[in-house]
């Protein structure tokens, strides 16, 4: 399986080794659709949440640094599942992260997805997975969720934004 990004330019000026630059893309998944099932907290919290409806299971982050998958855990901190395959296309403005099956099971055309694209940390990726960039220049970058809150979203600079994944219809 595979999650494919398409951005507007993709560059390499951070020297990465995959040329996404400092892109840092992370990608909630709710597989089961079930009220509170999962975790509502994001990944190095960029100051939102989502909505316990959209409560996510699966979380896959990918930067030029690696991509990886975690699993929400009812008991705290999520857990990391396995490191997946990354690769980028500049030219096309394309980036592919692979999932094995044995992964992450279940139809995905039934899943919620929220997706949130941010500027990594340069600092941070010594040690992969990057974390976003703080600051007034972060996190959030871009978003697809459902369009009323994009805007809202991406226009606030305040905390506890709330998001809410987007389904198939």
């Amino acid at each position: 399986m595979a999650f494919v990004y398409r951005v507007a330019r993709l560059d390499n000026a951070a020297g990465a080794p995959v040329e996404m630059g400092t892109l840092l893309l992370q990608t909630y998944v709710d597989v089961n659709n079930v009220v509170g099932a999962g975790a509502t907290t994001l990944l190095d919290g960029p100051g939102a949440f989502i909505q316990a409806r959209d409560a996510w299971e699966y979380a896959v982050t990918a930067s030029a640094w690696g991509a990886y998958l975690y699993r929400s855990n009812p008991l705290g901190k999520p857990l990391l599942v396995g490191r997946l395959g990354v690769a980028a296309d500049a030219k096309a403005g394309e980036v592919r992260v692979t999932i094995l099956r044995s992964f992450l099971r279940g139809n995905p055309s039934r899943w919620g997805y929220v997706v949130l694209a941010m500027a990594a940390d340069s600092t941070t990726t010594a040690k992969p997975p990057a974390k976003p960039l703080a600051g007034k220049t972060g996190p959030i970058l871009g978003l697809l969720a459902p369009l009323e809150q994009q805007h809202a979203v991406l226009s606030s600079k305040e905390a506890g934004r709330r998001l809410a994944a987007l389904r198939a219809r």
